[in-house]
């Protein structure tokens, strides 16, 4: 018997409740509006909370700047760090704009993660604040961060990447953007034109990729 093809990623099934076609963005803009100072989430290792609303703001600013510098549905972001909280701006903002998501892994050899940003075309990466050594890591497969401006990284090894944001305060990246420097480069009145991405979005658009497993050495080639 021939295997049949899925198209679905969830089981259709008899119930009583309708489903909630949301999507992760549409249901954030819900979720602010009825829990608006609630806490969210709390960060116990780095001592911080944000509520409901702050993330709606926060992943809508980044979002705003992720337009300003002509990233559309369908592109991908890149994530490599630890969780901290501007993990879940880049994951909301992309959600809000139907970006896709990519999780690099620590534990992951750094051939395998570079691999991954060029199998997956990413144009951006977001660098959390920890490990400590995430940046010099990130040189290391990206060795234009430390020669080119911010707005030329022309790597040759990644020529689909465009933009390095690090959320810490180390300057010795000539090629990246700082969270701060990132987040203000998209302006307010971008606002709504994320706002009616956001309820464009199909509950069945791709949002997030995830490799569980890293690649096998013949797959570099």
């Amino acid at each position: 018997m021939s295997a049949r093809k899925l198209t679905r990623s969830y089981l259709h099934a008899p119930g009583k409740l309708p489903f909630i076609g949301r999507t992760v963005g549409q249901q954030l803009y819900k979720a602010a509006d009825e829990y608006k100072d609630k806490d969210m989430y709390v960060f116990y290792a780095d001592n911080e909370r944000i509520t409901f609303a702050e993330m709606k703001d926060k992943s809508q600013q980044f979002a705003c700047s992720l337009l300003s510098i002509g990233i559309e549905k369908g592109d991908r972001l890149a994530v490599w760090g630890a969780n901290h909280k501007e993990w879940l701006y880049a994951t909301f903002a992309c959600a809000q704009l139907g970006v896709i998501l990519v999780q690099l892994r620590l534990e992951f050899p750094l051939i395998t993660n570079q691999e991954i940003l060029k199998k997956m075309n990413c144009k951006v990466l977001l660098l959390t604040r920890s490990p400590h050594d995430i940046l010099d890591k990130a040189c290391e497969i990206i060795p234009t961060l430390k020669t080119n401006d911010k707005s030329n990284l022309d790597c040759s090894s990644l020529p689909d990447l465009k933009y390095v944001i690090r959320s810490d305060n180390n300057t010795k990246a000539s090629g990246t953007y700082s969270l701060t420097e990132f987040l203000q480069l998209g302006g307010e009145n971008l606002r709504k034109n994320v706002e009616d991405i956001c309820w464009t979005i199909d509950m069945d658009d791709p949002c997030l990729v995830y490799y569980t497993s890293k690649m096998d050495q013949e797959e570099y080639a």
